[in-house]
């Protein structure tokens, strides 16, 4: 059956397949204001004034997809080519929902752009379309809340006004307070202890919360704070310790100064009191006091000023102005102050000034 035109009224009427005499009717159902396709007698698709429904009569959207079961929606393209979704706004561009041509990747198109990419391996990329994590963001994330580790709820990092909280198993363990300015390490009650670690392992700090101690190059500090010396391997004419960064005068790095009365650091000499007796003694670190400092105790390798260096020997102000001597002064006038004692490391020196000098008469 065909119609070539036709003129005056027409009736409402359905088209059936000429020749289906097996099983139900196939055929095309005019309805008011409606189309529905029967194949087999079965209404597969239905065209209504403002929807279509195909496995539906009733469509509730422009286009509405029904079936038994789980329910696809299949869009294929050719091997390595494209397969898309597009939406559009009225006049804004067009966003897209593809399949990138020969992967297994989904991408989301928008603005111009890949914003977000979802790879075969479950990877989400956000700005970046190769991401190398479960979640990569290429770019700042903002967060308004927690982020909490496989939904351990009393494991979490929380955003709350201007703080910052880690918590690890029930226990708050770093905690960032920008109203008091304030970062807090174990919030109390936790005996969390804190620990830095040096590329081969060793403890370079060591907090032991229980007892309320600190070690520096200890795992297990004894005192409140117990300080560990593993290593004396320093420079030439290095130190470090107690250093200042106050007074003024050009010095030469790794020589004895006393500070003097007009607050300029002065070479000692131990002919005479005046030079080193009961002043503020320090070995000079550079050739700026106030920026290179000045060390006042510590340990120092006395590369260059140190006469000699025998293990466990006291040194002492030398008669030669701004260096150090393992020889007692003997003359007459001479001042003996001792300023520290050699280690077994060579050349290093523990540097402590003793407070008193004694003069030779």
């Amino acid at each position: 059956m065909s119609y070539k035109y036709s003129t005056g009224s027409t009736f409402q009427g359905d088209i059936y397949y000429e020749d289906d005499r097996l099983g139900e009717r196939t055929y095309i159902d005019f309805g008011h204001d409606t189309i529905t396709l029967r194949p087999s007698g079965s209404a597969i698709l239905f065209a209504g004034a403002s929807a279509v429904g195909i496995g539906t009569t009733d469509p509730d959207n422009t286009l509405h997809v029904k079936s038994t079961g789980t329910t696809h929606v299949k869009i294929e393209s050719e091997e390595g080519s494209e397969a898309a979704v597009r939406l559009k706004s009225g006049d804004q561009s067009s966003v897209y929902l593809w399949a990138v041509g020969g992967t297994p990747d989904l991408r989301f198109y928008v603005n111009g752009a890949d914003r977000m990419h979802l790879d075969g391996d479950g990877n989400v990329g956000i700005a970046t379309t190769d991401p190398d994590y479960t979640l990569d963001v290429a770019g700042t994330m903002g967060v308004d809340g927690y982020i909490y580790h496989n939904g351990d709820s009393n494991t979490y990092i929380r955003f709350q006004d201007d703080d910052i909280n880690l918590q690890a198993g029930g226990k708050s363990m770093v905690k960032m307070d920008e109203g008091n300015g304030l970062v807090t390490i174990n919030n109390g009650d936790n005996n969390i202890d804190f620990k830095v670690m040096s590329d081969d392992g060793t403890h370079l700090i060591r907090t032991d919360a229980a007892n309320n101690r600190v070690g520096l190059g200890t795992a297990s500090p004894a005192i409140s704070c117990d300080f560990h010396f593993n290593s004396m391997a320093m420079d030439n004419d290095t130190g470090g310790g107690w250093v200042v960064k106050f007074g003024s005068g050009t010095l030469t790095a790794g020589k004895l100064y006393y500070l003097h009365t007009d607050g300029a650091w002065t070479a000692t000499d131990a002919d005479a009191a005046s030079t080193g007796g009961d002043q503020l003694l320090g070995i000079a670190l550079g050739s700026a006091p106030g920026t290179d400092g000045v060390l006042l105790r510590g340990f120092f390798d006395a590369h260059t000023y140190l006469d000699t260096h025998t293990s466990g020997k006291a040194v002492y102000i030398s008669v030669t102005a701004g260096e150090m001597t393992t020889t007692a002064p003997s003359a007459t006038g001479d001042i003996i102050r001792i300023i520290g004692y050699c280690t077994s490391q060579s050349k290093v020196i523990y540097f402590n000034p003793s407070s008193t000098f004694v003069e030779l008469s």
